[in-house]
């Protein structure tokens, strides 16, 4: 299928292209040796929330692809209740950020505090909806760029509070019909994406949640 091998293709091309230290985390992600299936074991255990990021900017071709396996993932009845706006515009980052500086004074006297996506210099914003009918499958939409973004060298952060103040900060508005929201849906949550400069540790894990039902 073209789709599939284009998909494939791109991701190829920016994974070959990231290896060159750009990543703060390339010694995780160097996979020589390992088989496909403890690669992708590996992406999902050492994926981590990032919360800093380096000055420069991502390849539109690595946006895309992350995008593109978002939109890959599960959805019921193939619904695809979802959108996704890829944001590396310095204008609506810049304007944004000025608005949250405002509504919240202290944040811009945080040591390196840049701009209201913890710095990054792009971010993806997920549409649903408005009825919450596309809650679960963007959540699993959500899930697959972390991953892919991770594999392409990219650190993520979904930010809950910048998502809910995009959605009740009027001087936000202008910069929220940018993203051309279709009439129906809503801004479901914000992923900041970018080159991590941070190595996080990897908190602990309660595995007695799980059990088996006998």
């Amino acid at each position: 299928m073209m789709y599939s091998r284009l998909l494939y293709f791109l991701i190829s091309v920016v994974t070959m292209t990231s290896c060159c230290g750009a990543s703060a985390g390339d010694d995780k992600i160097d996979h020589s040796g390992l088989d496909s299936t403890m690669i992708v074991l590996d992406n999902m255990m050492d994926r981590r929330s990032v919360r800093a990021y380096k000055e420069m900017p991502v390849e539109k071709e690595k946006l895309l692809a992350v995008a593109r396996c978002g939109i890959n993932a599960p959805s019921a009845l193939n619904g695809q209740p979802w959108q996704i706006r890829i944001v590396d515009n310095k204008d609506i980052i810049d304007g944004v950020t000025e608005a949250f500086v405002k509504a919240n004074p202290k944040a811009a006297s945080e040591a390196g505090f840049k701009n209201a996506f913890r710095n990054a210099p792009a971010f993806m914003a997920v549409l649903s909806p408005s009825d919450g009918s596309g809650v679960f499958d963007c959540g699993l939409l959500t899930e697959n760029m972390l991953l892919s973004a991770r594999a392409l060298g990219l650190g993520t952060c979904v930010l809950g509070s910048t998502t809910r103040f995009m959605n009740s900060d009027e001087n936000v508005r202008p910069y929220l019909e940018r993203l051309d929201i279709p009439e129906g849906y809503q801004l479901l949550m914000i992923v900041a994406i970018g080159y991590p400069d941070e190595s996080p540790e990897a908190k602990p894990r309660n595995e007695e949640v799980i059990s088996f039902v006998e």
